[in-house]
C-alpha cells in the first residue's frame, strides 16, 4: 500500500512593464491586508486522504496550521486517523512543518526571490497587467473530491474557476486528479510581501497555479483504511447497526448519515 501526496506547480512568467510599476492602491504587511477590501487569505482548507492531513493555503504555504484548526502549528500529520485524534493528541504527529515553493531569476540583469516556508511572498489570486489583483472571494483552495464530481456535484465543483486556469478535461469539466485534490493560484507580483529575510528582493512577477492531489495506491494496490468506522446515535429511537467499508473509495474524509428503520428491520428480521 502507498500513501501518495503530489503536489504541481505551474509558473506563469508575466513581463513586468517597470521595475518601479506601483501596486494597486492597497497594500500588504506579511498576511494582513491594510485596505477596505477583505482578506482572501485561505488557512483552513487541507487535503485528507488515506493516512495523510496537510493544511494547503492560497498564498504559497503548505503543510502548516496558521489558522489553529487543531492547535497545533504545524499542519502536515502521518499516519491520519480522524479529527479527533489530532485535536486531543492522541495521535498528532507531525512530519513537515512548513514548506512551499521557492524560485528564483533574473529581471533586468537583478536577481529576484520568491519565496514560501515559515513565511511568504505570495498574495492569492491571478495577475492582471503585469501585476497583483485586488483581494476577490474567488481566489480561495478549491477542493474536489471523488465522490463531489457532476453527478453529485459540491460548491466547488459548481464553481470551478475555469477563468483562473484551473484544469478541465475535454468538455470543459472540472478535471480531477487521484481521489482529492486541491487547486488554487497565486503570484508574488505585491512588493509589501516581499519581507522573508532569506528574500527580501523586488518581485519577480510571477504566477503560480497549483494543484495538490492524493490517490490511494495509483499502482491498484489495496486501500487500506485507517482505524474503526465510528457511528454517533442521533435521535430518540434505539436501534443498532454494524457499519462496513463496502467501497473504500468512495471515502472521503466526509461525515455520512446512517438511516437506521425500525419498521424495515422488524419486517426483515421478524424482532423488534
Amino acid at each position: 500500500m502507498r500513501q501518495l501526496v503530489v503536489c504541481s506547480f505551474v509558473v506563469v512568467l508575466v513581463a513586468l512593464a517597470s521595475v518601479a510599476a506601483l501596486p494597486p492602491d492597497e497594500g500588504r504587511k506579511g498576511n494582513t491586508v491594510i485596505s477596505l477590501d477583505a482578506a482572501t487569505v485561505d488557512n483552513t482548507t487541507y487535503i485528507n486522504a488515506n493516512s495523510i492531513l496537510m493544511f494547503v493555503t492560497n498564498h504559497g504555504n503548505i503543510g502548516r496550521d496558521l489558522a489553529g484548526v487543531f492547535g497545533h502549528d504545524a499542519g502536515t500529520f502521518f499516519p491520519y486517523r480522524s479529527h479527533a485524534d489530532i485535536l486531543d493528541g492522541t495521535l498528532a504527529d507531525w512530519v513537515l512543518y512548513a514548506a512551499g515553493p521557492w524560485l528564483g531569476g533574473k529581471v533586468g540583469g537583478e536577481i529576484r526571490i520568491a519565496i514560501a516556508e515559515y513565511s511568504d511572498e505570495y498574495v492569492p489570486g491571478t495577475m492582471a497587467g503585469g501585476t497583483y489583483q485586488p483581494d476577490g472571494p474567488s481566489f480561495r483552495v478549491y477542493k474536489l473530491y471523488v465522490d463531489s464530481l457532476e453527478s453529485n456535484p459540491n460548491d466547488d465543483y459548481l464553481n470551478w474557476p475555469v477563468d483562473q486556469g484551473a484544469p478541465v478535461d475535454e468538455l470543459g469539466k472540472p478535471e480531477l486528479l487521484g481521489d482529492q485534490m486541491l487547486w488554487t493560484v497565486y503570484n508574488d507580483a505585491d512588493p509589501y510581501e516581499h519581507t522573508n529575510n532569506a528574500g527580501n528582493t523586488a518581485p519577480l512577477g510571477i504566477e503560480i497555479q497549483q494543484t495538490v492531489w492524493a490517490v490511494a495506491g495509483d499502482d491498484g494496490g489495496e486501500v487500506i483504511v485507517v482505524g474503526p468506522v465510528a457511528g454517533t446515535h442521533v435521535g430518540p429511537a434505539m436501534g443498532a447497526a454494524s457499519l462496513y467499508v463496502v467501497d473504500p473509495y468512495a471515502l472521503t474524509g466526509d461525515d455520512y448519515m446512517v438511516i437506521f428503520d425500525s419498521v424495515i428491520a422488524r419486517e426483515s428480521s421478524g424482532t423488534w
